[in-house]
């Protein structure tokens, strides 16, 4: 079995870029929550 680093580097960078896509969504919810909390406060 031939140890191949750049596969390695892939799969990291994938789970990276998965870990960063999943933060980015909830930042997203959180900041949607948020907005309509205070849209709602203002009204």
């Amino acid at each position: 079995m031939s140890y191949r680093p750049e596969s390695d580097i892939q799969l990291l960078r994938f789970e990276l870029s998965e870990r960063c896509l999943i933060y980015y969504i909830n930042q997203y919810r959180l900041y949607k929550k948020i907005d309509n909390q205070t849209h709602f406060s203002i009204q």
